[in-house]
């Protein structure tokens, strides 16, 4: 956390394994099937990516953009989708919400709880 709470510096040290576990994903994804790329990338991956989020979610569209394209390329790697094909489609055939909309959710279900 900096000065400023933007909390930059903690997503940038998040962004960064995810993306280094994507490749690694990448290297073996002929290996699999989509539904185990699934479960895979959501233990390694989203797990990381989401973890903690209930604090920083308040962060710049900057960093929320990054954070999206984890989740893009998380999604290219499940359907086999080419580097500048639209991913939305595919996001929608997965059944995946934005990563705002993510966030928004599971504060939301927070505030339900409490």
């Amino acid at each position: 956390m900096d000065a400023n709470l933007t909390f930059n510096e903690h997503l940038l040290s998040t962004v960064s394994p995810c993306m280094s576990r994507l490749g690694q994903i990448n290297r073996v994804k002929h290996a699999f099937d989509s539904h185990t790329l699934l479960i895979i990338i959501n233990a390694l991956v989203f797990s990381k990516l989401f973890y903690g989020s209930y604090v920083w979610s308040n962060t710049s569209q900057g960093n929320l953009d990054n954070l999206q394209s984890i989740q893009n390329l998380a999604c290219k790697r499940i359907t086999n989708t080419k580097k500048f094909d639209h991913i939305t489609l595919q996001i929608r055939k997965l059944g995946w919400l934005s990563v705002r909309q993510k966030l928004y959710l599971r504060f939301t279900k927070l505030a339900f709880n409490v």
